[in-house]
């Protein structure tokens, strides 16, 4: 639901499969990162 409504606002011109391809890379990277941190955090 709440990915329908991020992509409901989303301009035409940016509802191509590279930019989706492109943000859904982004957002495995951020949580990778985001993983990572925790990890570090929790070890210290």
């Amino acid at each position: 639901m709440v990915q329908y409504i991020n992509y409901s606002y989303v301009p035409l011109e940016l509802q191509t499969p590279m930019v989706l391809t492109v943000s859904f890379a982004w957002i495995i990277v951020l949580s990778f990162w985001s993983l990572i941190a925790r990890k570090k955090l929790f070890k210290s």
